[in-house]
């Protein structure tokens, strides 16, 4: 006979084992999410309702600043809707599982407005009216959905420009009751505070205080992406507590009064901001001193990366396309590339008591004092690269790069091109240096000025005037080119280069962390493409020149002669 094998009972290790497992996995599966629905104008909603289904809404923001969520949970506003409320998500999500805000329905995103709309004025004289009792100070005043000019001379304002003081309005629109006058009231639209892992998503939000977007939470993690934000004070920004790997991407930003995007936690790491628009920034009155399109004062591994940031800032030197002040990327280093920076008022780029900088391919043209900028305090390892720096729009003090102070500065492959001279009592230079930086590096640039240069001086280096042959004689662009770049089309800001560009093959190499810059072959938000991919060398510029290959030869044919 065959052995036996007596049942022994059950394995009661294998069974709590088991059990324990099945425990672990529940608990790692994410929990059920819900979407709940918001809309006050196609089906009007109501705040009994359970939210859960179009067709049972809720009606106010209130509604949801007083519920609570899951990870994982929604939040949707009917779009073509206006909210005059400040949201405020109450819950916080996971990784892998945010509170999302964002929209449903058809036609333009809902609005988040900070906006009251206002009436009942009265003309004090001509074609300005008042109205009393208005007890919040506005940051922003609007009229038929464009932003009025500040300008703090009560009665006396002129055309399109508003006043406030002791809770009397004063606006110069005409009748305004032939309009709809907008008061900011509320000091942001949304405002994530204290709740971490938040997506903000296809909303629209105007009309803040301060502004639109304010992320105020040290948890971290959110992601502000696909919205439009206008006529506010700021546009997109954070509290000094803000938490790290946030993500703003694919916004776009305008007539606000002040910076467009503020990231203003020094602690915070790992932040991106990218493929943001910003325009039409300042010339609304107001300070006139914060005109930054991107302001970032935060910790390591900052990327700052393929945004358009154009037409903005006021005629003040304190007004930069990208504004880096006191950060520091030794543990992580802080980039800056494939931006680019138009027709800005003052300058391009600047980098303030910043500590290692890699910039490389911008673009930037158009700007009215530098292009780029390095400068106060210690300013130390900023590495400036492939950048295209182009046709200023000033009448004086304008310059390529300026440089005030630091150490370890490297200017190496780029262009600086047109940057104006009118006489030679201007000081225009394609370099301003002061101060005496220590280590300054700049070598293998390519400066050239299509006009005639009625000073026939390319430098200021440390108060002594250089022309190009001193300038090289003092140890600097030994390697460079003065020379027409021959831009594709520089009046039309095409900066490729043509094939008879002396910039081809022109530059040195910088190593594998810059060797992808910019594709002349697609369009904003340029593509990338590898430097040693194409020719013989690096190029000078923001742009790799394709070489154009021909084909080979067909092989293996065999023809018969009849």
């Amino acid at each position: 006979m065959g052995s036996q094998r007596s049942w022994q009972g059950p394995n009661f290790h294998c069974y709590r084992r088991s059990r324990c497992l099945l425990i672990f996995v529940l608990l790692a599966l994410p929990l059920s999410a819900t979407t709940y629905y918001v809309d006050n104008c196609v089906v009007t909603g109501n705040d009994s309702n359970n939210g859960t289904s179009t067709s049972t809404p809720w009606l106010t923001v209130n509604k949801v600043n007083t519920s609570s969520f899951n990870p994982g949970d929604s939040v949707l506003f009917e779009k073509t809707c206006t909210w005059r409320e400040q949201l405020q998500p109450p819950s916080a999500g996971s990784a892998g599982n945010p509170i999302t805000i964002g929209s449903y329905g058809i036609g333009t995103n809902p609005i988040i407005s900070g906006f009251n709309v206002m009436t009942g004025f009265t003309v004090v004289s001509g074609s300005v009216y008042s109205l009393s009792g208005v007890t919040t100070a506005p940051s922003v005043v609007a009229y038929n959905g464009s932003t009025l000019f500040y300008n703090h001379v009560g009665s006396s304002i002129t055309a399109n420009q508003w006043d406030w003081a002791s809770n009397v309005l004063y606006i110069n629109v005409g009748n305004p009751s032939g309009g709809t006058v907008e008061v900011g009231q509320r000091n942001f639209a949304v405002d994530v505070l204290n709740t971490g892992y938040v997506t903000v998503n296809n909303l629209s939000m105007t009309g803040a205080n301060r502004t639109a977007i304010y992320l105020d939470t040290s948890a971290g993690y959110e992601i502000v992406q696909n919205n439009t934000v206008f006529n506010s004070l700021q546009g997109i920004g954070t509290s000094t507590n803000a938490g790290s790997n946030n993500l703003i991407q694919n916004n776009t930003v305008h007539d606000t009064v002040e910076y467009g995007i503020n990231l203003y936690t020094a602690a915070a790491t790992n932040d991106t901001i990218q493929n943001n628009e910003i325009y039409n920034l300042g010339g609304k009155g107001g300070t006139s001193t914060n005109m930054q399109g991107i302001y970032a004062r935060t910790g390591a591994g900052l990327l700052i990366q393929s945004n358009y940031i154009h037409d903005g800032g006021d005629s003040q030197c304190a007004d930069h396309g990208i504004y880096l002040d006191t950060t520091n990327g030794a543990s992580g280093p802080i980039i800056i590339r494939y931006n680019k920076i138009a027709n800005w008022k003052a300058d391009g780029i600047k980098v303030s008591n910043s500590q290692y900088v890699n910039a490389y391919s911008n673009v930037i043209y158009g700007f009215g004092y530098a292009g780029m900028v390095v400068e106060v305090g210690s300013p130390s390892y900023v590495n400036l690269y492939n950048n295209v720096i182009a046709n200023s729009n000033a009448t004086n003090n304008s310059f390529g790069l300026w440089v005030t102070a630091g150490n370890y500065i490297t200017f190496k492959n780029n262009i600086i091109y047109n940057v104006k001279y009118t006489s030679p009592s201007l000081s225009l230079y394609n370099y301003y240096i002061q101060n005496s930086p220590t280590n300054l590096a700049i070598d293998y640039n390519l400066v050239y000025d299509p006009t005639s240069n009625a000073s026939g001086y390319y430098a200021n280096y440390n108060g002594n005037t250089e022309t190009w042959a001193t300038w090289q004689a003092a140890g600097f662009d030994t390697h460079g080119v003065n020379a027409d770049p021959k831009f594709t089309n520089a009046g039309s800001a095409d900066f490729s280069l043509q094939s008879s560009s002396p910039a081809i093959d022109a530059g040195t190499n910088l190593g594998t962390s810059y060797e992808y810059i910019l594709d002349p072959r697609t369009s904003f938000p340029w593509g990338m493409l590898n430097q040693n991919s194409q020719g013989l060398g690096w190029e000078i510029g923001a742009f790799v020149f394709v070489q154009q290959i021909p084909p080979a030869p067909p092989t293996g044919l065999s023809a018969t002669v009849k």
